[in-house]
């Protein structure tokens, strides 16, 4: 999470629909033009999310379907994108990436789906971004990870996150908060390179366990 500090007392978070309507545009602006079945042609843009909906991390991926439901509801309330409505449909990762190839299947195979968005851990993404290169189907990420890693069809969001508060809110000042330290922590080193190059500062950061749950005292702190 990324929070305004400074002399002014608005405070406010990128906008779940926003945020995402980013990250879905990323995905939709890939998709054109590569030669993609006719599915790819029609009215509805099929996205498929394979998110853990059990396991180790289900706590946080309760989260993603609320976030997505808001931004595709909006979405589809402006008009869409590239003039397509936006259908989603789920499925459960289960943080195993051993599910994935039956998981893509489903979603690519079954339900059409021209785009991927997840899953949510490291390991899986790479798994799945090879599985899908062949068939040129876009996955999209939900930040920047930590490198290392390279595919032509992955694109992580990060750059738009760090967009959208600069270019909407003329903000430059940042404190990074977030959980599970070892991964967040890598997110944030890549972050911090879209927020310079914008001009931007950040003033620190605060990591906390992964089971962590109450933010209040650390946000009172920063």
């Amino acid at each position: 999470m990324v929070e305004r500090i400074g002399a002014a007392k608005k405070r406010q978070l990128i906008k779940r629909r926003d945020a995402l309507k980013c990250l879905v545009e990323c995905g939709a602006t890939a998709f054109v033009g590569r030669g993609l079945p006719i599915r790819a042609q029609s009215k509805q843009a099929r996205i498929g999310v394979r998110i853990p909906l059990s396991g180790d991390v289900d706590a946080y991926a309760r989260q993603m379907p609320t976030s997505i439901e808001t931004a595709v509801t909006g979405i589809n309330g402006t008009g869409g994108v590239l003039g397509r409505s936006n259908a989603v449909e789920y499925r459960d990762s289960e943080t195993v990436p051993a599910v994935l190839p039956g998981r893509c299947n489903d979603l690519i195979g079954d339900w059409e789906a021209i785009g991927i968005v997840g899953p949510f851990v490291s390991a899986g993404r790479k798994y799945a971004a090879c599985l899908l290169a062949d068939d040129q189907i876009s996955l999209v990420d939900a930040y920047n990870h930590a490198g290392g890693f390279c595919s032509p069809v992955l694109f992580p969001v990060g750059h738009a996150v760090v967009r959208y508060p600069d270019e909407e809110e003329r903000i430059k000042d940042y404190i990074m908060l977030g959980s599970y330290p070892s991964g967040q922590n890598t997110m944030f080193r890549q972050l911090r390179f879209p927020m310079y190059q914008r001009g931007g500062h950040v003033h620190g950061q605060a990591l906390t366990a992964i089971s962590e749950q109450q933010f209040r005292l650390i946000i009172r702190w920063i």
